[in-house]
């Protein structure tokens, strides 16, 4: 087989990984969204069993981590499938 073709057909299923993951990472966010926003007061009440915090540090911690959680999944999964999308791109 030809290196260039074993070359492209790496970085194809690579990207496509990539893609999966990143649709999946989004998907986990959205459902934690629509879980705090449906649930919230009732896992809040769980956690100040658990833990001494007020609603507004529970509210803070979990927009601040679904907010690291997209930076995440926008750094590590979709920006190297656009850059691997535009390299195949570039090489037709």
């Amino acid at each position: 087989m030809n290196e260039q073709y074993d070359i492209r057909n790496a970085l194809e299923t690579g990207s496509k990984i990539l893609l999966y993951c990143t649709l999946f990472g989004l998907v986990l966010i959205l459902a934690w969204f629509s879980f705090f926003i449906l649930f919230g007061g009732f896992v809040y009440g769980i956690h100040s069993k658990l833990f001494s915090i007020s609603i507004d540090r529970f509210y803070f911690a979990n927009y601040l981590f679904m907010g690291f959680a997209k930076l995440i999944v926008i750094l590590l999964f979709l920006i190297p499938y656009i850059s691997v999308r535009l390299a195949l791109r570039k090489q037709r």
